[in-house]
């Protein structure tokens, strides 16, 4: 009788990993200096799913994850054939909860896609800009001159900018950026592309502010 219960876990639990390898999972890094929470309905569902992401976490979005110990936000395995269809983000969100996460102000974006070279410049920099916020948070906060402001002097922001492109930049991505005199928002004006493949496959995206605080969703095309 031990003999076939154990067979039988052994075949739910092959079952379950089987079924969470075919669903589409959706997964992102938070490169900002802010917390971020992410919102988002699959196609025929009113239910929201959402995850929050510290600076420098990461979260995704996996069906068959409920309940599992570690897991923040776990969604059901009933979501396993399920495509996402509608996105939402909010920064510095409050507490969130299943009950507030339909009242919460959320805002809808848009994924941007990027080639392989012109992501790697726009991470680069996008990290890089991150980071610098941190350090004048940090400073700010040292020196009792932390105000709400989330961007960073240009000129500084430039060199910042220019530092990290310098690393990766190569070829026609070199000479956009450098077109765009470093400016990180404007140089994923330039190359991102708002059409992407469909949702129906698993991907994943980094989220990353540029030198005027805007918040951009990038993913490889």
């Amino acid at each position: 009788m031990k003999t076939h219960l154990s067979t039988m876990l052994v075949i739910f639990a092959a079952l379950g990993m089987t079924m969470q390898a075919q669903a589409h999972v959706y997964s992102f890094s938070n490169h900002t200096d802010q917390t971020i929470a992410i919102g988002m309905k699959y196609k025929g569902d009113s239910e929201i799913q959402f995850i929050v992401m510290e600076p420098h976490e990461k979260g995704e979005f996996q069906p068959g994850t409920e309940g599992v110990s570690g897991v923040k936000s776990g969604i059901g395995y009933s979501k396993i054939d399920s495509i996402a269809s509608q996105w939402y983000y909010l920064v510095a969100p409050p507490l969130m909860t299943n009950k507030n996460k339909f009242t919460v102000p959320w805002k809808a974006f848009a994924f941007i896609y990027l080639q392989p070279d012109t992501y790697k410049v726009a991470l680069e920099a996008g990290v890089a800009i991150g980071t610098a916020l941190e350090t004048k948070a940090k400073t700010d906060i040292e020196t009792d001159t932390a105000t709400s402001d989330t961007t960073l002097a240009t000129d500084a922001t430039n060199e910042f900018v220019k530092t990290a492109a310098k690393k990766v930049a190569k070829g026609e991505a070199l000479t956009a950026i450098v077109h765009t005199d470093y400016n990180l928002g404007a140089f994923i004006s330039k190359v991102g592309n708002a059409v992407g493949p469909s949702m129906e496959r698993s991907f994943h995206t980094d989220i990353i502010k540029d030198e005027n605080g805007k918040i951009h969703f990038i993913t490889i095309l």
